[in-house]
């Protein structure tokens, strides 16, 4: 059995991933098989109506088909779907809290499901349907929204609690895991919910009462409905917002003080794969606002395994953007716990990282777990908690035993320091940019970061600015124009290594033209360049329509490839990072100085080849030593360089040992 490791490990499965035929229900054979005794383990219920239907445990009760597994999938690879009573289940809860492992309730806000060829609505939410979001064209999107009200206009939501907690309660659970559509719309913030009941509260909480364009009742009338919807969006598109960040605010204000008041714990998903500035955006979810609710944790969707092979039905590459939206989550809630979503497989959505994309997954977990964040005593803390393994049935032992060693390993010995430059975050400026971006379509800094991390910039950490006097080596400083004069005045008496700016034109920041400006020590200008930008007027910026789902991408203003690319190398020319002298157009590293002549590298391939990577370390090369199981023969230095083969979009992990200086 696995020894207890310093990073948390979670399960996300369904019932269909243990046996209500035997007296434990499995749970031992189950735990013998991950070869490990997980954290907590969060049990997946798919629909609401788990909650919504839950009367008392004094009768012996079915469960409903598609809470026995994911939409009443039939199978899986090691039984039937079976049906479960509600007091089965509070033993299969019993049985697993036996082994220390905390149990949570989840489940998404989805009720409709396909069995045997037809489509099937749980009964309490097909009844009250009007509880769905309603899409910018009139139209019922057929996914409840948590944050709207009954006919007699009290909320749903707090409905939802008193059940919620009543099922806690009588099952047992540890805690409750908000998933998909919980926390927050499905759709985004341009696309809906415009029915007349969030309206109506919008129109209530900003006052809004005098306002001809918003009638209150256009419900059934399509062309006042979508005109109200895209007038609202067009010009009080940042109320808009606030209002969605305030009512999802107390949502969960609510949902953590009536669970904390039974001494359980909650945990959220984050929106959709988003940064903050997404999330807020495109969803009105402010993770700093819900992080202060006192909630425990984040489920952060780190899913780039799934993604990358085209299970979100596009295609669509989020290996970097998922980096750096880690990174500034971390940096914006220092204080709250992130577990990664581990993209193993899911049956119901029909991908399978695991077995079929194995290089990606790999890939994932190193990754992930080795992006770090600077606290104000200036130690270098991993971005990442640990991870969620999404979803946990089916898989064999051997196969457990490949990813616990994986995660093992990832989670590894933390660095002394990292070969790069750190990435400023300030909260002043995020708290700037929604406006700067309705006004200018401009990068915000997770795309930003995202985009620089793509085109090989070294940038792996990321401390807060209040945290500054800590940081050594160079630093990346993006939207100096949206910082305080304070934060100003702070960057400019940075004297622990180079300084490198990009933002708009910095000899007048009125301009929304983008510059790279690098200073040396005492404040001298070393280097500065402008992009080549052909930026669009504010006309044709209204023109720009909004994305209506998360796996399309948000628009902002064109920076040319030469621009980022010309940052991208400025960034890696004033850090000690090691160069690539070979592959530079597919290959990233990440180096790890875990002593004064020991580095411990992370290299990626992009490509679906695989890459031979050069690398050059800066120092002669003592010894090479191979962490990962490929490759299987000997990486022989030559002086300070060396030449690796790297999988098809997978990573290698070596360690380094250079001559001591």
């Amino acid at each position: 059995m696995g020894s207890h490791a310093n990073y948390a490990r979670w399960i996300w499965v369904e019932l269909i991933g243990f046996d209500n035929e035997h007296s434990d229900y499995a749970v031992k054979a189950y735990i013998d098989n991950l070869g490990f005794v997980p954290d907590a383990l969060s049990l997946l219920f798919f629909t609401p109506e788990f909650v919504h239907n839950h009367e008392n445990m004094e009768i012996e009760r079915a469960l409903p088909r598609e809470c026995c597994s994911y939409t009443a999938r039939p199978y899986n690879r090691e039984r039937a779907r079976q049906a479960w009573t509600n007091h089965q289940l509070r033993n299969l809860i019993a049985e697993l809290q036996k082994y220390n492992i905390a149990v949570y309730c989840s489940f998404f806000n989805i009720y409709e499901y396909n069995f045997d060829g037809e489509k099937f609505r749980g009964d309490w939410s097909d009844k009250h349907s009007y509880l769905c979001e309603r899409m910018k064209s009139g139209l019922l999107h057929g996914l409840l929204n948590p944050l709207k009200r009954f006919e007699n206009q009290t909320y749903y939501e707090d409905f939802f609690i008193s059940k919620l907690t009543q099922v806690l309660t009588d099952y047992g659970f540890n805690g409750y895991h908000g998933a998909d559509g919980y926390t927050s719309g499905r759709i985004t913030l341009a696309e809906g919910d415009y029915s007349d009941d969030m309206v109506g509260q919008f129109i209530a909480s900003r006052k809004l009462e005098s306002i001809a364009e918003i009638t209150a009742f256009c419900e059934g009338r399509q062309a006042e409905f979508e005109q109200r919807a895209e007038w609202i969006w067009a010009n009080l598109r940042e109320e808009w917002i606030a209002f969605y960040a305030d009512r999802w605010e107390l949502f969960w204000q609510k949902v953590v003080a009536a669970v904390h008041r039974d001494h359980r714990k909650v945990v959220f998903n984050t929106a959709w794969t988003r940064d903050p500035f997404e999330a807020l955006y495109r969803y009105g979810v402010d993770y700093r606002r819900i992080a202060n609710t006192g909630i425990d944790g984040f489920v952060v969707e780190t899913v780039g395994a799934s993604l990358i092979m085209g299970a979100g039905g596009v295609e669509m590459n989020p290996h970097y953007d998922f980096l750096a939206m880690l990174m500034t989550i971390k940096a914006y809630v220092p204080k709250v716990d992130l577990y990664c979503l581990n993209a193993i497989q899911d049956t119901t959505e029909r991908w399978d990282a695991l077995r079929h994309a194995p290089t990606i997954l790999e890939r994932d977990i190193y990754s992930l777990s080795n992006v770090f964040w600077m606290n104000e005593a200036g130690a270098l803390n991993r971005c990442s908690t640990g991870f969620v393994a999404c979803l946990s049935d089916g898989i064999h032992h051997h196969e457990w035993k490949w990813i616990h060693n994986r995660w093992n390993l990832a989670f590894g010995e933390g660095p002394k320091q990292i070969l790069g430059a750190t990435m400023i975050w300030s909260d002043y400026a995020f708290n700037n940019q929604l406006s700067d971006y309705v006004r200018t379509r401009g990068w915000s800094t997770h795309k930003l970061l995202h985009e620089l991390i793509s085109r090989g910039a070294p940038i792996h950490s990321i401390v807060n600015i209040k945290f500054l006097e800590q940081a050594h080596g160079a630093i990346l400083v993006p939207h100096s124009h949206l910082l305080s004069e304070d934060e100003r005045r702070a960057v400019s008496a940075y004297s622990n290594g180079p300084v490198i700016m990009i933002g708009p034109e910095l000899s007048d920041i009125q301009e929304d033209q983008l510059s790279c400006a690098v200073y040396g020590e005492k404040g001298r200008l070393d280097q500065s360049f402008t992009a080549d930008q052909e930026l669009l007027t504010a006309d044709e910026l209204k023109d720009i329509n909004d994305p209506k789902y998360w796996v399309h991408e948000l628009y902002f203003q064109r920076i040319s490839d030469d621009f980022l690319q010309k940052c991208a190398n400025v960034i890696g020319e004033h850090t000690g990072s090691p160069q690539i002298l070979q592959g530079a157009a597919v290959i990233e590293v990440t180096a790890l100085q875990l002593s004064d002549n020991y580095i411990r590298l992370f290299i990626g391939n992009d490509h679906v080849n695989y890459s031979e990577a050069r690398i050059e370390m800066g120092k002669r090369i003592v010894t090479i030593a191979i962490r990962t199981d490929f490759p299987g023969t000997p990486v022989i230095p030559e002086g300070k360089c060396f030449n690796v083969r790297v999988p098809g979009r997978g990573i290698v992990v070596l360690d380094v040992a250079t001559e001591t200086n």
